[in-house]
């Protein structure tokens, strides 16, 4: 096992369920002067998303696979150790250069990464769940119980390990609303990040708009934990926790 310095083991993490604003928001912090040890991007395509870390994919693979075995018999015990081998050990690589990461899954590699020895902080990256749903669908076709499904095991998660590690969230629609500067301040207050440079690389990654608006009027039938993990989320708007 690699020993990881006591000092230098803190690593942000962009949890996200995609389509929500995790992309612009990597792009944001990394013109910024965040390490996410990735190429820094001028472009990209924004159906695909960008600063996808390639070993944390690979090591989300080998965790749904670990999941998948079952405890008993032994052979299927022994191959769970040999998955979660493989998983540490790409998470170990990933970690040991990039400060920050993000990846679609990240959210269930979070205990993980803490068992290695780092010390996770969240940055929750989530958008309305009109706007998600839309999206997402557009790119995948999953079903409406599977989009809703995803969402709140994404962002229910999420706000348990924000509640064990601490970390902010950023809105997606704040982000690219220039009247909004307030989660700039919080995720600076998190990360030390320079809050001038964070504001300017925002205005050149995305061309911010005024007057956003979000609501799920025109989605009939929304399931009220949607409703009520809207609401959790909304309380930890502006904190640093």
């Amino acid at each position: 096992m690699v020993e990881i310095h006591p000092s230098n083991n803190e690593r942000f993490l962009i949890v996200s369920t995609g389509r929500c604003g995790s992309s612009l928001l990597s792009a944001i912090l990394a013109h910024a002067g965040a390490d996410f040890d990735l190429p820094d991007l001028d472009s990209w395509s924004r159906s695909s998303g960008a600063y996808e870390h390639p070993k944390l994919e690979k090591a989300y693979a080998w965790f749904r696979l670990m999941q998948a075995l079952p405890t008993w018999p032994a052979p299927s015990r022994y191959l769970r150790q040999l998955t979660m081998k493989k998983m540490d050990r790409l998470l170990l690589d990933a970690m040991s250069k990039a400060k920050y990461a993000k990846t679609t899954n990240l959210v269930y590699l979070v205990q993980p990464i803490s068992k290695l020895g780092y010390r996770p902080k969240i940055i929750i990256s989530y958008r309305q769940f009109q706007g998600y749903a839309t999206s997402r669908y557009r790119r995948t076709n999953l079903s409406f119980s599977d989009l809703t499904e995803k969402y709140i095991d994404t962002y229910g998660t999420a706000l348990l390990q924000l509640s064990i590690w601490g970390g902010c969230l950023v809105s997606y629609e704040e982000m690219i609303n220039s009247g909004c500067s307030e989660w700039i301040d919080v995720v600076c207050k998190l990360t030390n990040l320079e809050k001038e440079l964070v504001a300017k690389c925002r205005n050149d990654v995305i061309k911010p708009r005024s007057n956003i608006k979000a609501s799920l009027s025109n989605i009939s039938k929304i399931d009220n934990r949607i409703i009520e993990l809207m609401k959790e989320l909304s309380k930890y708007k502006g904190q640093a926790v």
